[in-house]
């Protein structure tokens, strides 16, 4: 667009190009001044610009009025940024009457320089992004030996430079630690056959120092319209500290697994020497009982023998119960369909013959005909300590213990649950909150061979079961206990 302003800015001539730029009729435009159509931040620099360029005109009539760039509003409200060029206007004395310009809509030119700058930033972004990061970027070409198209900067945390691959001294393929590289080759090529976009290989390469790295290398498959590979664009990290610490991993795992089978070998070899002798023990004192008690009529040595065998009886229990115990440690504990009446009668007839100098009355109520559950034969001293400890601590000269056996189900699950009440001394609340701890007093097991009740509540949790204690009587413990479990019902 043409136009001539006089020194009052004031249109005196523009072509109709002008129509087309600002939306209105050239007869409008002639009314008003370039000015009135411009955005106000860009009039505010115009007129700055136009005094300045003014007082430089009248001091030379050699000065060139650079090019300027504002913004202009259209008719339809719409803006556009525009390029002016001016030149200044003389008469034949040589003074200032006007000036005449140039304006090119120049909207497009400065939304690319635009895009383009934001472009630049966000490269240069990625670019210290890229820098800052352990992962070093290639583009390789699929070629034999894979030629390096680009590589990051940061290849410098491998002792190499860009230049080493761009001068085609060094291809990607020589980094590859020999012992690995035709593996390598091989998973490449069988990605390559398959409809992937992207894998991931760990492999060793030397650095530019000649030291071997492991590196974990990330590779997406770039393929023409056609389909055919034409590059591979890798991130390599450094993965040889990860590698260090699962080697020692496993070298400890060896250790570990040596280890334990070497406690379970002198555990085994300890609980079958000592079955031994404690067999050997019980017989002779059954020998004495029979050929030397009984005929003689010595009821203080047949007390002391019944003693020895009850010991012995109490030191198989021990043994029993470090088997049981070093059960715990392992991964999954056997779990099988158990006959819960069997376990509590077995359990009774137990505890009834240890103490027979004590009057016990245990009253079983169940609700169910065949209470099966996932557990196993450890279920049994489960239920041999609980009734120890209703015993135990009991002050009563007839100990009361209750059953109950009620079937239960909670989300969805089914449980057995079983509700075993004494009429001992009861359970204070603050210690119902740590009752469960190894290290709470009423853990100790029956005369220190029983299992604690840590362990009771390991052993539960073991066949994804669960255990309770609480008052006989709410808000009494005096009155008693009640300890509830539940476990997981077959049918």
């Amino acid at each position: 667009m043409f136009f001539i302003q006089d020194m009052d800015l004031n249109i005196v001539y523009v072509n109709s190009y002008a129509e087309q730029i600002f939306g209105y009729h050239t007869d409008k435009i002639k009314m008003g001044s370039m000015a009135q159509w411009m955005e106000p931040n860009s009039l505010k620099k115009a007129y700055k610009n136009f005094d300045k360029y003014i007082r430089l005109a009248k001091e030379s009539e050699k000065f060139d009025i650079p090019v300027m760039i504002y913004k202009y509003i259209r008719k339809d409200g719409s803006s556009f940024w525009g390029e002016l060029k001016i030149s200044f206007l003389r008469d034949s004395d040589g003074t200032l009457i006007g000036f005449q310009g140039i304006l090119r809509d120049i909207t497009k030119r400065i939304e690319a320089e635009e895009k383009f700058n934001r472009i630049h930033d966000d490269l240069k972004k990625l670019e210290n992004i890229i820098k800052n990061s352990p992962y070093v970027v290639f583009l390789l070409k699929n070629q034999n030996g894979w030629p390096v198209e680009f590589v990051s900067n940061n290849i410098d945390n491998f002792g190499y430079s860009p230049k080493d691959f761009y001068s085609n001294q060094i291809n990607f393929a020589d980094l590859i630690h020999p012992d690995d590289l035709d593996r390598v080759r091989d998973e490449v090529q069988s990605y390559s056959r398959k409809d992937v976009k992207k894998f991931n290989q760990e492999y060793r390469i030397f650095t530019g120092r000649g030291k071997c790295r492991w590196i974990d290398d990330r590779k997406w498959i770039r393929r023409n319209d056609a389909g055919e590979i034409t590059h591979f664009q890798a991130g390599i990290i450094d993965i040889t500290q990860r590698k260090s610490i699962e080697r020692k991993l496993k070298i400890s795992e060896k250790k570990y697994k040596e280890a334990y089978l070497r406690s379970s070998f002198y555990k085994d070899l300890f609980a079958h020497d000592i079955n031994n002798l404690l067999h050997t023990i019980n017989s002779s004192a059954e020998l004495i009982l029979y050929n030397f008690a009984k005929t003689l009529g010595l009821e203080e040595f047949e007390n002391l023998t019944n003693i020895i065998i009850e010991q012995v009886r109490r030191g198989k229990k021990l043994v029993k119960n470090v088997q049981l115990i070093s059960e715990l440690d392992a991964e999954d504990v056997l779990k099988e369909p158990v006959d819960l009446n069997e376990i509590i009668k077995k359990a009774e007839r137990f505890v009834k013959i240890a103490y027979d100098q004590k009057e016990i009355n245990i009253q079983i109520e169940n609700t169910i005909e065949k209470p099966i559950v996932l557990a196993n034969q450890i279920l049994q001293d489960v239920f041999e300590n609980l009734f120890i400890n209703s015993i135990k601590y009991n002050e009563n000269e007839t100990i009361e213990i209750s059953l109950k056996i009620l079937p239960k189900n909670i989300k969805m699950l089914r449980y057995i649950e079983v509700e075993i009440i004494d009429n001992g001394v009861g359970i204070p609340d603050y210690h119902k909150q740590v009752l469960f701890n190894r290290e709470n007093r009423y853990n100790e097991g029956s005369n220190g061979m029983g299992l604690g009740l840590s362990l009771i509540k390991k052993f539960i949790e073991s066949f994804n079961g669960e255990i309770y204690v609480k008052n006989k009587v709410p808000k009494d413990y005096t009155q008693g206990t009640k300890f509830l479990i539940r476990l997981p019902r077959v049918d």
